[in-house]
């Protein structure tokens, strides 16, 4: 019987946040993990609302954004921008 290696949960991404490159080892990426690698903290005040887009997704040319509890797959060389603003 051969023994066969699991696959590594843990992989080795660089990821570009608001211009700052980051690396990242997790095959996904979380709304409030996003909001952290940008902002130092997550999102406690519950007047600020943060717009997450995202580039170079998976397959390369995808796009979108990403929604509070929401988390997308993480790919290597991908661009993540993140805008804080108030609610009104």
């Amino acid at each position: 019987m051969k023994n066969f290696k699991e696959p590594s949960k843990e992989v080795k991404l660089e990821i570009t946040v608001n211009g700052t490159p980051k690396n990242w080892s997790k095959r996904t990426l979380a709304y409030d993990e996003i909001v952290q690698l940008a902002y130092g903290a997550t999102p406690s005040n519950p007047n600020t609302y943060y717009t997450v887009t995202y580039k170079r997704g998976q397959g390369h040319g995808e796009q979108g954004k990403v929604a509070p509890g929401q988390e997308i797959k993480a790919t290597n060389k991908m661009k993540l921008y993140v805008t804080a603003s108030n609610k009104s």
